[in-house]
């Protein structure tokens, strides 16, 4: 299934998760706290070869499992000098960030396990803007701990994380000392996500002091959606016709995208008129969101929106795309 959920091992803070797996707490826990609730185990276990008399001899090779009561998984098939951490130690070395874990879970049969953690929350000009940590630990590959805005409850948006986040540290459990290595990695990734999110608060508030009119905004637009110029004469005969026509879809799509976003800009929809670089930046976000989800730019599938944002910009997209074929008829 597409939540890929371990036997409903999944931890959720006070909201009930699409796939409405596993234990939803109302009161804040740590991450260990977290884990114990929704326990399981990986193993590494020696394998032993069996000969055609019946006779069993030690090999060098281990199996990697995934162990819950009575249901076990292989992962992989390793030597004796692997390294790793257990899932328990994972949760526990979470617990050095302080924070309380906001979603915890595991995926495809063990393989995967992961945490989120929700940083302070900051508005700009009436806007919520929500940030999150999300740790993640694969026993046969990497660990990583990236900055998203993404909240994850499932491999889907896990995938959704990655994509719209920043990965600020990476390691394997092929490293030696693997635990230690982890928390020095997370310590140092934990100051720099705290930075960032100062920094990007800080650039939003100043966009939302720079004055905008319309023919500011438009220029902006321009620039940002330019309509290329284009010479057919370094273009064999037999090429020119392909390569006219997709120049000038490709500015036929500029213009669009630049007028529907002066429309959002100009509050045609919301009934707020912009005023700010802020105003025109969000516009242009919400049009490329949507577009985006709805397939009229590449098609990028891992793209989610949730609530009013999406059915504004449904309407915006849809209100606007009409009106100017109108115009243009």
């Amino acid at each position: 299934m597409a939540h890929e959920i371990f036997n409903e091992k999944f931890y959720s803070l006070r909201e009930v998760p699409w796939h409405k797996l596993g234990l939803i707490s109302l009161e804040e826990e740590t991450p260990l706290t977290a884990f114990e609730k929704i326990h399981y185990d990986v193993l590494k276990v020696r394998l032993n070869a069996t000969l055609p008399g019946g006779q069993v001899f030690p090999t060098d090779r281990f199996a990697l499992i995934s162990q819950d009561g009575g249901d076990q998984h292989l992962l992989d098939v390793v030597t004796d000098d692997f390294q790793f951490f257990s899932p328990r130690e994972f949760a526990e070395s979470l617990d050095q960030l302080g924070l309380p874990v906001e979603t915890l879970g595991v995926l495809k049969e063990g393989k995967l396990m992961f945490a989120t953690f929700k940083l302070d929350p900051f508005e700009v000009m009436g806007d919520g803007f929500y940030n999150y940590i999300m740790v993640r630990t694969g026993w046969t590959g990497a660990m990583t701990v990236t900055w998203t805005p993404v909240r994850v409850v499932c491999m889907n948006t896990m995938v959704t994380a990655l994509s719209k986040g920043v990965v600020t540290f990476r390691m394997t459990h092929r490293t030696s000392d693997p635990l230690g290595s982890f928390m020095s990695g997370l310590s140092q990734s934990m100051d720099s996500i705290i930075e960032a999110t100062q920094h990007q608060k800080l650039f939003l508030e100043q966009m939302g002091k720079v004055r905008l009119d319309q023919h500011s905004a438009r220029k902006l637009l321009e620039v940002l959606y330019p309509e290329r110029s284009f010479s057919e004469d370094s273009f064999a005969a037999a090429n020119r016709q392909d390569y006219t026509q997709r120049r000038v879809q490709k500015n036929e799509r500029a213009v669009t995208l630049r007028s529907l976003a002066e429309e959002l800009f100009n509050g045609k929809v919301t009934g707020y008129k912009g005023n700010t670089l802020y105003n025109l930046y969000n516009s242009v976000v919400e049009l490329e969101n949507f577009a985006t989800l709805n397939g009229a730019s590449t098609p990028k599938p891992e793209v989610v929106l949730f609530g009013r944002r999406a059915d504004r910009m449904k309407n915006a997209y849809s209100i606007f795309s009409k009106a100017l074929e109108e115009h243009r008829v």
